[in-house]
């Protein structure tokens, strides 16, 4: 479902209290067990009014996702990460900024946090849906403007970024208790994993 054109049908003034209160209510009960009668209530509105702009519960679950991945992108593109060419250097930027983001909007946190592990099919195929888009188009302008000089063999850059793509979902699905009472300390853990990348990848005068 399209995001812009499902904002674009509610009233300005009632866009960010209605996605707020639909992100929270997902993010403390999960996909299936969300309540649309609290979604209504939390936002002021009518259920016949939240299901003519979104259709079904579906949709605003897709909705939810793209609207909270925005938040995240577009705090990374404040931060003026494009412009960053170091490989590692570029990843620890976003994830620093990620976390800066996540504090701001604690809710969009816990729902990313529910959406990674919930085991429904659908959301399963949400995350993969728009995972792999924005993986690959991240990775893709990372690669175009990259430091390749660095690399002992800048051939190993796909290998690299496909080891933190694997090790970054591995940690998520196994951290879950971390990642929610300390996001500080996995970005400590993240910082001394890419040590360790950076001394198997780059040449050493540019450990």
């Amino acid at each position: 479902m399209n995001m812009k054109e499902t904002l674009d049908k509610i009233e300005k003034s009632k866009q960010i209290p209605l996605m707020n209160a639909i992100i929270k209510e997902f993010a403390n009960h999960g996909y299936q067990k969300a309540s649309t009668n609290q979604m209504v209530k939390d936002a002021g509105i009518s259920k016949g009014l939240l299901f003519h702009y979104f259709g079904n519960k579906k949709n605003m679950f897709e909705v939810a996702f793209v609207y909270v991945i925005r938040i995240v992108m577009d705090g990374l593109q404040e931060s003026n990460y494009l412009e960053i060419s170091d490989i590692f250097e570029f990843i620890l930027h976003s994830m620093h900024t990620k976390v800066k983001v996540m504090k701001k909007h604690p809710d969009s946190y816990s729902f990313l946090l529910r959406v990674y592990n919930d085991n429904d099919p659908f959301v399963k195929d949400i995350i993969v849906k728009y995972k792999n888009e924005m993986v690959d188009e991240a990775w893709s302008s990372l690669i175009e403007r990259a430091d390749t000089y660095k690399f002992k063999d800048p051939n190993d850059i796909p290998l690299l970024l496909e080891l933190i793509t694997y090790a970054s979902y591995g940690y998520i699905e196994t951290n879950q208790k971390l990642l929610q009472d300390d996001i500080d300390a996995v970005i400590k853990n993240f910082e001394a994993y890419f040590i360790m990348l950076r001394k198997r990848f780059y040449k050493d005068e540019y450990l």
